[in-house]
């Protein structure tokens, strides 16, 4: 796209004197074009992977464990301290579940939250995400309470891998 854009602009004086003027407007065009889908969503990066840790803090409640590697391998572990009830999958996301993801956690800037927020009030239940791109690791804690960017980033997670029986669950989304 670019060398078309290069081509019509070595071309342009001898064009506009045959388009009046109009190729000005056919290169600002494709500049543009360029430039968006330069500035789009960027690709997941080959080492973008996941670990979250949701659920009860109470040892009657349950917890989920969720890791999603580089090459995009899923393992999802949920547990009831309080039951035999449980159930594991393993599986390969795709490449768009991969993507959408990834596009969520740089949409609500996660890598700038803080590692931790707490009500401060016992028990109840909260999640931990811990995830890496680009070479860069960072782990945000929710305890007992709402923070809207690691909701949407929760949220995206569930939609998108509700149908492998995945679920983190934490009582500020799911109230």
């Amino acid at each position: 796209m670019i060398a078309l854009v290069t081509r019509i602009s070595r071309a342009a004086p001898a064009l506009q004197r045959h388009w009046k003027g109009r190729v000005s407007l056919v290169v600002a065009i494709l500049s543009l074009y360029c430039l968006v889908l330069a500035t789009g969503a960027a690709e997941t990066p080959g080492d973008f992977s996941i670990e979250a840790f949701s659920g009860s803090y109470a040892p009657w409640g349950s917890n989920q464990y969720l890791t999603i590697d580089a090459s995009r391998n899923m393992a999802f572990y949920w547990s009831s301290l309080d039951s035999d009830d449980g159930d594991s999958v393993l599986t390969t996301i795709t490449l768009a579940e991969a993507q959408a993801v990834y596009d969520t956690v740089m949409a609500v800037n996660f890598f700038a939250l803080d590692s931790l927020y707490d009500s401060g009030d016992a028990d109840g239940s909260g999640v931990i995400l811990r995830i890496t791109a680009s070479g860069t690791v960072h782990s945000v804690e929710v305890k007992n309470m709402s923070v809207a960017q690691v909701n949407r980033v929760v949220t995206t997670i569930n939609t998108l891998l509700g149908p492998y029986g995945v679920f983190l669950n934490y009582g500020a989304l799911n109230e």
